[in-house]
């Protein structure tokens, strides 16, 4: 067994209390850069807020599709977000949609966060860009 699968949390799901700054901003960007799917959340964690979505393809090269499963009834903010925090692109999914996209051509090839956030409740995902 290889140390790497050993302490691996690709693919896995963490919850961050406290991760919107300080040493929990740091523990969920080290999750997020190892392939985690991070929940944080300064107000109380309900991830039942955000509902399940997929997020394709991933790499992208032109266009990256948020979908999330069944209608809204509240919008979401999605960000794309670089690796030092700075946001680079903002979309909204608004209340009865279902989909929403970025143009991922005029980013640069690397590492994003796709921060999804309902006002109450914030799911960061790491994005790849490779064109």
């Amino acid at each position: 067994m290889k140390i790497e699968d050993l302490f691996s949390v690709k693919d896995k799901v963490a919850v961050v209390t406290g991760g919107s700054r300080g040493i929990g901003e740091m523990i969920a960007s080290a999750y997020l850069a190892n392939g985690a799917t991070v929940y944080t959340s300064s107000i109380g964690i309900n991830t039942m807020e955000i509902p399940e979505m997929k997020i394709f393809p991933n790499p992208a090269s032109e266009l990256l599709t948020v979908q999330v499963r069944g209608l809204l009834d509240h919008s979401l903010t999605i960000k794309i977000v670089d690796l030092s925090g700075r946001i680079i692109a903002t979309n909204t999914i608004h209340a009865g949609q279902t989909i929403g996209f970025f143009e991922t051509d005029v980013l640069y090839n690397g590492a994003y966060f796709l921060e999804i956030s309902n006002g109450k409740a914030l799911v960061r995902k790491r994005i790849l860009i490779q064109h």
